[in-house]
């Protein structure tokens, strides 16, 4: 599969936990997606841009890829503010056993993800195709892999808005992109977290009232110019935008209608710890090695939905590179086949699949499970590196969207992250300005 195109995402934390380990073998995986092209070696910001602006992985020798903030510390927002200091961090495996070069572009685009008007040289400094030049080779694993690095900083943007990252090889083949944000930061909210107004989401939704103070930026009319946007987890399919305040202040607007900002409040994020591979551990119920690869069973994970809430530490469904047994787990922890399994006691009526930052947030096939009818149970495996990992089981309703109701359930008193975006776009701009960005935990 080819597009023609002209113009050409999170969060990494890397403890270690020191213990010996004998690595075991593993073959890695040689499937790849149908490679997308560029038509021509020069980019531009016009031409048509055929991908979607979203967190997609287009070569499956791709793995594991991180886009974090890193200053003041460590953040999975992956965000910089123009004219401050910090960076972002973009890291990934590349299976291979070498380096390749590798190349990756930015395009800017308007609130909604949809290409804007503007050229290159109107919003990133420089050259709009640069190389990657920090790498390293994987140490003593199986699967052979190139861990490559690359770090932006605020100074390399003009303008505020949402930004594309597109990581492609030397023929112009596309591997993945990603999602960043680069904001002005004159804007800032309040956020209270509030019951919600109908009876019957009271126990299973969590409700927001946003306050956006604009201070000495003119905004005339805040239905055309003011754009709200608020999403949960990092997760675009919860994305809620408003533009019609409630209240009008003279330094800001207020969204405080009853539920108008109302999400499924579903459980705390299922997790695995599989930081060894050596041992059987609370998470693994037995290991092996077979002639495609090392294999690991996990402890088999039941339905949530009717069951009683429980409070449970997670990462708001992201997942960390760790591993027990090496002092480098980023060039030395090794990639296994997962064996996750979710007992239901009979087959549905959708198919299921494993479902969070691991799937980019999306149903993907490779990360679909298949009903088991002697073990009454559905299982699949999925090629993963050690580390700890947040999941939840998710389907696709009737409307063909991203559902976890039946399997996971809802209450209200789930701690989940929610960021919050204010778009303005003044009267004649050519833009969507990006004014604040912002996270709020629901149990602070």
């Amino acid at each position: 599969m080819t597009a023609n195109i002209i113009i050409l995402s999170t969060f990494a934390f890397f403890s270690q936990l020191s213990y010996s380990m004998h690595l075991i073998p593993l073959v890695w995986l040689s499937c790849l997606l149908p490679v997308i092209l560029f038509s021509e070696p020069c980019f531009t910001q016009f031409g048509g841009f055929d991908l979607p602006a979203t967190d997609t992985l287009y070569d499956h020798k791709i793995q594991s890829i991180f886009l974090y903030r890193n200053f003041p510390e460590k953040e999975s927002l992956p965000f910089l503010v123009i004219g401050q200091q910090g960076s972002v961090q973009l890291e990934f495996d590349y299976l291979i056993p070498s380096p390749e070069e590798l190349y990756y572009s930015i395009f800017h685009f308007n609130k909604n993800w949809q290409p804007d008007e503007l050229q290159s040289e109107e919003f990133i400094k420089g050259f709009q195709e640069e190389k990657i030049y920090s790498y390293s080779t994987s140490r003593n694993t199986k699967v052979p892999f190139v861990h490559y690095q690359l770090s932006l900083s605020p100074g390399q943007f003009i303008v505020s808005g949402n930004y594309l990252i597109c990581v492609y090889t030397k023929q112009k083949e596309v591997l993945f992109t990603r999602r960043l944000l680069i904001s002005e930061q004159l804007f800032n909210c309040t956020v209270d977290f509030v019951s919600p107004f109908s009876h019957d989401s009271k126990r299973t939704h969590q409700s927001l009232e946003i306050s956006v103070k604009t201070h000495d930026v003119p905004v005339a009319n805040n239905d055309q110019e003011l754009f709200l946007q608020v999403l949960q987890n990092g997760d675009y399919n919860t994305l809620r935008e408003l533009k019609s305040a409630h209240f009008v202040k003279a330094d800001g607007f207020d969204f405080n209608r009853p539920d108008e900002l109302l999400f499924e409040a579903r459980k705390e994020f299922r997790f695995k710890d599989i930081r060894t591979l050596v041992s059987r551990t609370p998470d693994i119920q037995y290991w092996d090695e077979k002639e495609d690869g090392y294999h690991a069973w996990l402890i088999p994970d039941e339905i949530r939905a009717g069951r009683n809430y429980y409070t449970e530490n997670d990462i708001n469904g992201k997942f960390l590179i760790l591993n027990r047994d090496v002092l480098n787990p980023v060039t030395e922890s090794d990639y296994a086949w997962m064996h996750f399994t979710l007992k239901t006691g009979y087959e549905l009526d959708y198919p299921v699949y494993l479902y969070g930052a691991v799937s980019d947030w999306q149903l993907k096939d490779e990360f679909i499970l298949k009903y088991d009818d002697s073990r009454k149970a559905y299982t699949g495996q999925f090629l993963l590196k050690l580390g700890y990992y947040n999941y939840l089981y998710a389907y696709r309703d009737d409307a063909g969207k991203v559902q976890t109701e039946d399997l996971e359930g809802n209450w209200y008193e789930t701690e989940n992250q929610y960021m919050i975006m204010v778009y303005f776009r003044p009267f004649g701009s050519r833009y969507d300005r990006l004014m604040f960005v912002g996270q709020y935990n629901s149990n602070l």
